[in-house]
């Protein structure tokens, strides 16, 4: 996705993690990891809302990405994993939904 974090808060975040002559553990660095990609999927509109049609509507719907088949269990991997696949969809959506605004999204008379 792209989104950055300045170094010097990244490093003012592990100072403040328990070390030995400079080292901190792993598991304490996957868990910040874990909880920062958790945060990002929850501010994440389209891992959301596909999360929704999956849980609460029960949607069992295919999405078709350079002429590939996926459903939607595992775009959600996709989309997790920030893989080539996962950023493809999401720019195909975003360019989707900006040319039905474009095309339908006009002043209402």
């Amino acid at each position: 996705m792209g989104i950055m974090i300045n170094k010097t808060i990244l490093r003012k975040g592990l100072e403040k993690l328990p070390s030995e002559k400079g080292m901190v553990r792993k598991s304490d660095v996957m868990a910040i990891e874990g909880k920062q990609k958790a945060l990002l999927h929850e501010s994440d509109s389209l891992f959301e809302s596909l999360k929704e049609l999956k849980e609460e509507y029960h949607s069992t719907g295919e999405f078709v990405v350079d002429g590939n088949s996926y459903s939607i269990e595992q775009m959600l991997e996709e989309l997790r994993n920030d893989t080539k696949i996962g950023r493809k969809f999401r720019k195909n959506v975003n360019k989707n939904i900006l040319t039905y605004m474009m095309k339908f999204g006009g002043d209402e008379e």
